[in-house]
């Protein structure tokens, strides 16, 4: 049986990961980031220099996001082989579209934040792939789309986007997204109706969520995961620092907690000096990402900022309140069922988010019952919805 040959179009690749893994820090960036640490434990008023903290291609969310979809694939392909080459978001271009038209059988424009309007217009990579989309012949499919937007940057499409988005969506042979948000603003732009999926990090390849909630033992484990993966949300980093490490130390006083940071990007370690800085120790882990969902498990509760950190805390069955930064995040935790568990980040309170975290502390299992089901539930149209495309594949249809 031959084995059908898909590309999976990802933000982040096997090869990128890698490469960046490998860079070595110049000696330039090592001093700014020592001045960065010192003035922080100095100054009242924290300004850091992000680019010097700044790590491409490490986003563990994305990366997360690209191995659920592999081993997504080829379960519901099973048990026809495939053969999954990858490609990363900004190179589908024209030039491409004869050798991926010769090469391969399905090409799979994989999850994330893919659409990503700022103040209603969509990003130049995203006018490329549609250009590039028509020239290809080969059955074509969009799985868990992300639509991303920054909390003060929300506004309506402008005409060319939305244009652009709709010979996208007339361009697919089927199309799924992560949460109603995507789905409302898809149709709302298209008239197309996308099937609600869920995020693909949310399942593991065999369809079900890993791991189970840590049976509290000794001092309670609280997870942190603070944004700092972009210069947006590194200046949101600055300006909340001190808020933040209030909720952080009476966290850690009224619970008699160990505090957690969970990286989701390279340069977080820059938060984990912010917080050291305004008296907040926590314990670093830096884990790959295929291992996050197991460390996730040994926590009891979980305060979040990057949405996939909430996400495989969630699959993980920790209890999570997520400061959110987008509208992405609000919607993920609409569709989980758990909305009140969901601050923005906007206008809030330390008060607040010490309230709903004892409330979540006095809920925990009724939450955890819940946001549980829903992952279920929408675990099983992700699995109908690949088993659909699989079907359509198994005769071993060709590029043209």
């Amino acid at each position: 049986m031959r084995p059908l040959k898909i590309l999976l179009y990802v933000a982040i690749t096997t090869d990128a990961e890698r490469s960046t893994r490998l860079e070595p820090p110049s000696l330039k960036r090592i001093a700014v980031q020592l001045l960065d640490i010192a003035w922080a434990f100095l100054a009242r008023r924290v300004s850091t220099h992000f680019y010097h903290w700044e790590v491409r291609n490490s986003n563990k969310g994305d990366i997360a996001i690209r191995l659920a979809i592999t081993e997504q694939l080829v379960r519901a392909f099973h048990p026809v082989p495939v053969e999954i080459e990858q490609l990363q978001w900004g190179n589908l271009t024209a030039e491409r579209a004869a050798a991926i038209n010769r090469d391969f059988d399905l090409c799979v424009i994989g999850g994330s934040g893919y659409l990503f309007p700022i103040f209603g217009r969509f990003p130049s990579r995203f006018f490329e792939d549609v250009r590039a989309l028509r020239l290809i012949n080969c059955r074509k499919i969009a799985y868990g789309l992300g639509w991303n937007s920054i909390l003060g940057q929300t506004a309506d499409l402008e005409p060319d986007s939305s244009r652009a988005l709709q010979a996208f969506i007339a361009g697919l042979d089927a199309v799924s997204v992560r949460d109603r948000n995507a789905e409302q603003a898809i149709f709302a732009a298209t008239g197309t109706l996308a099937a609600v999926t869920g995020d693909p990090a949310l399942y593991d390849g065999n369809g079900r969520p890993r791991g189970t909630a840590r049976q509290p033992k000794g001092r309670l484990r609280i997870g942190i995961n603070l944004a700092c993966h972009g210069i947006i949300t590194a200046r949101h980093l600055e300006r909340d620092l001190d808020n933040i490490a209030i909720v952080a130390k009476a966290l850690r006083k009224k619970y008699n907690a160990e505090l957690h940071y969970v990286a989701h990007a390279g340069s977080e370690r820059l938060a984990w000096w912010l917080l050291a800085s305004r008296g907040v120790i926590t314990q670093w882990h830096d884990t790959p990402p295929e291992r996050l969902v197991e460390l996730y498990g040994t926590l009891d509760f979980h305060v979040s900022q990057m949405m996939h950190s909430a996400i495989l805390a969630l699959r993980a069955g920790v209890p999570t309140i997520a400061m959110a930064y987008d509208e992405k995040t609000a919607a993920l935790f609409d569709l989980l069922g758990i909305p009140e568990l969901c601050v923005p980040i906007t206008d809030w309170d330390p008060a607040d988010i010490l309230s709903r975290f004892d409330e979540m502390t006095e809920n925990c299992d009724e939450l955890r019952a819940r946001f549980s089901a829903r992952i279920a539930s929408l675990r099983g149209e992700a699995a109908r919805f690949l088993e659909r495309i699989s079907r359509e594949e198994r005769d071993g249809i060709r590029c043209a």
